[in-house]
């Protein structure tokens, strides 16, 4: 008689929100909500013409597309048309600890390897599975199992990354998102960035635009906003994260971070730090 022996390491407590959404018109996309968070996130596509924007990469969307985010990758849903409503489900959870378990969010650089094609037959297993897990009425071991279920349907799922599944973009504005990454903490403006692009500043503001639905002064001013939240997170003093993120004027930065989030950094420092 022949025996496997199998241990099973174990699995940190873990928090876990799962949501569906809908849009249906212009008006209820109010804001470019371009973000970073401290958690992993599945964002499933049902419908909708839209892109997804991760660091750098703008991704194409269609009914069974997945992006995947590890914490502090900055992202966002780039609206194209509202000719038909954006339906989705959205899983987030903490991840601290349990990284061993999700190669797919962490083994490959940041920004990259985001885009994940579901089939027919997995999409309708993906669904029921967020379905369940957003039920009172399952049990514990249930949901804990659907969870798991889901995660090894992504690892045996299509990496659209790998096809090099990427939006066109204009070379424009490709230049212009990487030196933005490169120099985040220096005091950039957007003469500069049409410069280094080698165009004038009426066209990359209108490439900006056509590819992501914003300007550049405020896709620059929410991926620094953006970074500040996340050194705050990390324990920076407010001084420390309004430099590091770009922002000058010490003042401006928490007009700004109030004005934008509802609550001064420091607020929001010690929210995070308490939870």
């Amino acid at each position: 008689m022949e025996s496997t022996h199998l241990r099973f390491p174990g699995i940190v407590p873990f928090d876990l929100e799962v949501y569906y959404a809908e849009t249906h018109s212009l008006m209820e996309e109010t804001h470019f909500d371009a973000h970073t968070h401290p958690f992993c996130e599945i964002y499933i596509n049902l419908s909708g013409d839209i892109s997804f924007m991760v660091e750098n990469h703008i991704y194409p969307i269609r009914a069974g597309s997945v992006i995947l985010t590890r914490p502090n990758e900055f992202h966002h849903c780039i609206y194209n048309s509202f000719s038909d409503s954006h339906r989705h489900f959205c899983i987030q959870f903490s991840a601290n600890g349990n990284e061993r378990l999700l190669s797919r969010f962490y083994d490959r650089p940041i920004g990259t390897g985001n885009l994940i094609f579901l089939g027919t037959e997995a999409l309708g297993e993906i669904c029921a599975i967020c379905r369940t897990l957003a039920s009172d009425t399952v049990s514990e071991l249930e949901r804990f199992g659907r969870f798991f279920r889901l995660l090894s349907v992504l690892e045996s799922s299509h990496d659209g990354s790998a096809a090099r599944e990427e939006a066109p973009m204009y070379e424009d504005v490709r230049i212009a998102l990487d030196h933005i990454s490169e120099h985040i903490a220096s005091p950039l403006t957007v003469k500069e960035l049409a410069s280094v692009a080698h165009v004038s500043v009426n066209t990359l503001e209108r490439h900006f635009l056509s590819a992501m639905n914003v300007t550049p002064s405020e896709f620059l001013k929410e991926r620094r906003l953006a970074l500040a939240k996340t050194l705050l997170r990390e324990g920076r003093s407010v001084m420390e994260a309004a430099e590091e993120s770009g922002f000058s004027d010490y003042s401006h930065f928490i007009a700004l971070f109030r004005r934008r989030f509802g609550i001064t950094p420091l607020q929001y420092k010690r929210k995070k730090r308490n939870t």
